[in-house]
């Protein structure tokens, strides 16, 4: 049993699955993840009568994202993780929004909101400072460059993508009117798709790999995910420094 959990984007979301199915999940939007995210874990375990001590392993989201609500959803897996003695791995935020909008693209059986016939699209996520966080994928949700983080404006006109997912664009209307963008806008990814990403089962549902073999070479091989998609250390993937600062002349 693992539970997956993502907070980087201002989304507090999490979820218990049984190899590569969720069982359970919660997603809470525009909170303080803080003060909900454990409360979320144990009704999850409650409500599905699955015990912490069953737990198997912990995939968290990394970031990119706003330094404080990513430190809590990282800090929370990996005291989980190290209290139940189970490995903790973590999975790069951006890349579980991909998969996510790719498979409910294929899942409608349509292309008109989504990538298509070789068609590469954006997930874009705020970074605050007018700035985002943004990786390309290709259109089976596979990542093409990034993470990384500029000012919207810049990477769109650089990356000469219509397709963009997430919430980096929500601010940007007049940039999305001017390069006649597609958005859709989703707040962040649901901790299923971490789950999964982490499971090695995103290309391949059927995988149920052993919480040990969740890093190895092989295993990601025999999942089909490229090399830049392989799980992340689960520390929070800061792409600058923080937003607070210490005063002038503090120690």
């Amino acid at each position: 049993m693992l539970l997956a959990l993502d907070t980087a984007t201002g989304t507090s979301s999490v979820a218990l699955l049984s190899g590569s199915e969720a069982i359970a999940q919660s997603c809470l939007v525009d909170v303080n993840p803080g003060e909900v995210t454990v409360r979320q874990i144990d009704e999850l375990c409650s409500s599905t009568g699955i015990a912490r001590g069953s737990l198997t392993a912990v995939a968290v989201g990394v970031g990119p994202g706003p330094y404080t609500s990513t430190r809590i959803g990282v800090a929370i897996a990996r005291t989980m993780a190290y209290a139940l003695g189970i490995p903790v791995y973590g999975v790069c935020t951006h890349d579980a929004i991909a998969a996510q909008f790719a498979v409910a693209v294929k899942d409608r059986g349509s292309a008109e909101n989504g990538p298509s016939g070789g068609t590469s699209f954006m997930v874009a996520t705020d970074a605050r400072r007018r700035e985002i966080y943004w990786a390309r994928y290709d259109e089976l949700g596979r990542r093409l460059s990034g993470p990384d983080v500029g000012k919207p404006g810049d990477v769109i006109a650089e990356s000469q993508i219509r397709v963009w997912v997430g919430n980096g664009l929500d601010r940007y209307a007049e940039l999305v009117n001017d390069f006649d963008l597609n958005v859709t806008s989703l707040p962040g990814p649901q901790a299923q798709w971490i789950g999964r990403i982490a499971l090695g089962a995103v290309d391949d549902p059927g995988m149920d790999l052993a919480a040990t073999e969740l890093v190895s070479h092989d295993a990601v091989e025999r999942a089909a995910i490229p090399a830049e998609q392989r799980l992340f250390a689960a520390y929070p993937l800061y792409l600058r420094r923080p937003d607070a600062k210490l005063p002038a002349g503090a120690k």
